[in-house]
């Protein structure tokens, strides 16, 4: 490694980076190392040792004591600290070294006391920590996880579990870590759900390649998350592949010992509290109804409904009838989310509320009605109170952050409250899969004679990763051209949605697998598009109603943090379009109106207003996907200043101004 190289200097005079890094990882490792998040290291009472990759200085030492440890980390400060960490737990040994594919890798070293560091440079990891950032980097020579074990005759009968902190490189380790990997029993990553390093492992990713491996995940656990951008998750996964023997060990723990590998289909199953109820089916606050195959969990009777005492990925079924209201609006989300963890994929969840906009039209009314109850609760005992309202679309929205999908109506067949009429039933699955490959989709765009390359650098890259077909056709009429293409698209049977990009729209393929996971969701959704700014102003392409149909001229922060938006209009940059709506939607679809003068300036309506104002006189809703954002690629003029510096200019300023003062000699 090197040891000479130097931050930028300050008040000119260099700091050394050596010196400044240990400094703050000293500082680091004198404070108390930060609570867990809860259950993350359940898992350790089930197993005789680690080997743990990206041991920073050795943090969870303690957590460790009872285990044999292997630590390894690259970083020479954080090294040197963790040998000091370790020097009184005689079963914990450590090595340096860069754990990925037994190449040289340009290792950043981050400002957080090296938390961060990595062999990728940031990406969205910035938008959630915007004051990390790397302070220098180091060559270092990495090895692969096979030659760990190999080069220091590790024993992996006596260090079971695998616990990556790599920061974005957990697939690089896992991939070439050979056969050693398949004699572990535990294997634990901090990965996000997007991409938070460039070109760093993601939780699709991970799950892909240990499912693949014969891996089961036993635990997701959120650690961090910021709306708009995705979540860190703590993510457990398990060995199916293996023969497992109970050994004693000194202490006293009666632990699983891993021996010869051996097929999916002699394992022996875990116990747990639900692997004998088959088809499992919960009828959640039941009271005093009985569904057939459910089984009742009622606080009368002495069991909770929040948290459920069962596994992840274990119930068929849940009905949650007038129940859901009951929790507090903060902790609401938490509680429906907790239930759908425990759906296995493809399960499904019915719940039922008041719902508050028929009670609040009916009160208007001056129609006879039970307010306080609805609203807040019969207040009969200390159970029957409300914490939250719903309506139809708060509770579609929550649904939908909760991972749900297929989100419909559902009628009750017993006289519950779920049959009342001021009772709101809505139903969603859980995916019966993590969505990798869209299916049904045909995209189609129309492009110029001559353009910019970006958009076909996007969607060359969208289509190798997403597997979806697409067409472009060029014509000096875009509208003419976009409709044909989206004709021939839903002309096929086989096409359930329409894809249609812009030959100027910057997108990634995750932003095209969120607005298909939202079609998903959403089955009322007719068309689907992001959020994209007008060309050359300070204005977003799409326009939003209030409750009386007048258009909004605001829209709030809160509104931006939704899933859907119910819009106006929008734009065709990167919009997914129901394929059953446009075979339904009368043609002509793009028609340009020129203004009440016959002319085409001010007052006139292009082809794609008039499309999106025919598609709702229709019938049709159109939504607003606010989480995603897309880019409007436009021309900039770039000129040397007087200091060589870049002024950055619009060409329609120059078309109007001329070359800009500040570079003119």
């Amino acid at each position: 490694m090197s040891q000479t190289a130097t931050l930028p200097e300050k008040n000119g005079q260099a700091v050394n980076r050596l010196a400044e890094m240990e400094r703050l990882v000293r500082e680091e490792a004198a404070s108390p190392p930060e609570d867990a998040v809860a259950g993350v290291h359940d898992y350790l009472g089930h197993c005789r040792g680690v080997v743990h990759i990206g041991a920073h200085v050795g943090q969870e030492r303690g957590l460790y004591s009872a285990l044999n440890v292997v630590w390894v980390e690259p970083q020479d400060v954080a090294y040197s600290v963790l040998c000091e960490n370790i020097k009184d737990f005689p079963k914990q040994r450590a090595y340096q070294h860069l754990i990925a594919d037994g190449k040289p890798h340009k290792f950043g070293l981050s400002n957080n006391a090296g938390f961060s560091s990595s062999i990728y440079d940031f990406k969205l990891h910035k938008k959630l920590w915007p004051e990390v950032g790397y302070v220098g980097s180091e060559s270092i020579q990495s090895i692969t996880l096979a030659e760990l074990v190999s080069r220091y005759k590790i024993d992996l009968a006596e260090h079971d579990a695998l616990v990556l902190d790599v920061q974005g490189a957990e697939l690089l380790v896992l991939q070439h870590a050979g056969d050693c990997l398949d004699r572990f029993r535990w294997v634990m990553c901090e990965v996000a759900d997007f991409e938070a390093y460039d070109g760093g492992c993601t939780l699709t990713g991970l799950e892909e390649f240990m499912t693949g491996r014969g891996f089961v995940r036993d635990r997701l656990l959120c650690s961090a998350t910021r709306p708009g951008i995705g979540s860190y998750y703590e993510a457990i996964y398990r060995n199916t592949r293996t023969k497992q023997i109970e050994t004693n060990l000194p202490d006293g723990r009666v632990v699983p010992c891993l021996a010869d590998r051996m097929p999916p289909v002699s394992q022996k199953k875990e116990s747990s509290t639900t692997a004998l109820i088959p088809g499992l089916r919960l009828n959640l606050g039941a009271g005093n109804t009985n569904l057939d195959g459910f089984t009742n969990v009622d606080r009368k009777t002495g069991q909770e409904v929040y948290p459920l005492p069962y596994d992840d990925n274990s119930v068929n079924e849940i009905m949650a009838s007038h129940v859901l209201e009951h929790f507090s609006h903060r902790e609401s989300g938490a509680v429906l989310k907790h239930w759908v963890d425990k759906l296995k994929p493809g399960g499904k969840i019915r719940l039922a509320v008041p719902d508050f906009e028929i009670v609040a039209k009916d009160y208007l009314a001056g129609k006879p009605l039970n307010v306080q109850g609805y609203v807040m609760g019969g207040h009969t005992d200390a159970n029957d109170r409300h914490g939250t309202i719903f309506d139809r679309e708060s509770l579609t929205e929550l649904m939908m952050a909760c991972g749900l999908e297929r989100i419909g109506a559902w009628k009750s067949d017993v006289v519950d409250c779920a049959s009342l009429p001021i009772s709101l039933n809505l139903q969603g699955f859980k995916p019966s899969s993590d969505v990798r490959e869209m299916k049904g989709v045909k995209a189609v765009y129309s492009t110029p004679r001559f353009g910019p390359l970006q958009h076909c650098r996007c969607i060359e890259r969208a289509v190798h990763q997403l597997r979806f077909e697409s067409k472009g056709g060029a014509s000096c009429f875009w509208h003419q051209m976009l409709s044909v293409l989206m004709e021939e698209a839903i002309a096929d049977p086989e096409c359930e949605y329409v894809l249609t990009m812009d030959f100027d729209t910057v997108f990634g393929a995750a932003d095209i697998l969120e607005l298909y996971r939202l079609m998903l969701a959403c089955p009322e959704a007719d068309a689907i598009f992001p959020v994209q700014s007008k060309r050359g102003c300070t204005e977003a392409l799409f326009s939003l109603t209030d409750g009386n149909g007048r258009l909004k001229a605001m829209i709030s922060e809160a509104d931006l943090e939704r899933q859907l938006l119910p819009a106006n209009t929008g734009h065709f940059g990167l919009t997914m379009f129901r394929a059953e709506s446009l075979r339904k939607f009368n043609r002509p679809w793009m028609l340009p109106t020129p203004n009440k003068d016959g002319r085409w300036d001010d007052g006139q309506i292009d082809a794609d207003i008039t499309f999106w104002m025919r598609f709702k006189d229709a019938g049709f809703q159109p939504f607003l996907a606010p989480r995603v954002v897309v880019g409007h690629l436009q021309e900039i003029v770039t000129w040397p200043g007087k200091d060589l510096k870049p002024v950055h200019q619009k060409p329609a300023d120059y078309d109007k101004d001329g070359i800009p003062a500040e570079v003119i000699r």
